[in-house]
Parts: C-alpha cells; structure tokens; sequence
C-alpha cells in the first residue's frame, strides 16, 4: 500500500522503479496490470492505475528454473510437481539471487 498525494498535470508520467530484479516482474497497482519487466531499467508506467489517496501495489517476481532445478539431477524435487528430463547442472551448488534486489522508487517524466 502506498498514498498518492500529487496531481498529475496534463501528459505526464508516474514511473515505478523497481531497482535490480532477478528475472521477471509483473506490476499491478489498484488489480491494474501495469505491465512485466525484465530488463533495466526496470520500471514500470503506473500513471493509469493511480488514484488519489492509498494505492495497492503488487508486485510478482518469477525466477528461472535454475534454483528449483539445482538438486533435481541428484533425485530430489524442491516441490511437488516439478519434472524434467533436461540434465541441468551448475559448477557451483549455490541458488542465483531472485526476487526484488534493490529500493523501489517513483519518478515522474513529461
């Protein structure tokens, strides 16, 4: 949730910043979709969703199958349901990072 105080004047817009992801993001503000992003700058035009006062802001991150893959070649599943016949194998047994990774801002352009 966030408050949205400013009125927009004519032919601007109200940008979304959602910093570094890791891989995809989908925007939703107020059920409005406002569109997936995947490669920087990472943002999102959010200025027909906004209302004045509180927004609901919604934010769903898809990572690749690389970290649910990392122990299938060694028979264990992460969950229920996942399968694949592709050997899939990483020199390092560390998870890639996912997710939000840096500070979420607004900026406003003409």
């Amino acid at each position: 949730m966030f408050r949205w105080k400013n009125k927009l004047k004519k032919d601007r817009k109200v940008w979304l910043n959602l910093g570094k992801i890791c891989d995809i993001a989908t925007v939703r503000v107020n059920g409005i979709d406002c569109g997936t992003v995947w490669t920087a700058p990472y943002r999102a035009d959010i200025t027909a969703a906004l209302k004045k006062g509180m927004n609901e802001l919604e934010i769903e991150v898809t990572n690749t199958w690389a970290n649910a893959l990392q122990g299938a070649d060694e028979g264990k599943a992460p969950f229920d349901g996942i399968w694949t016949n592709a050997k899939y194998r990483r020199a390092e047994r560390t998870l890639l990072p996912a997710g939000l990774l840096g500070s979420l801002g607004f900026s406003i352009t003409d």
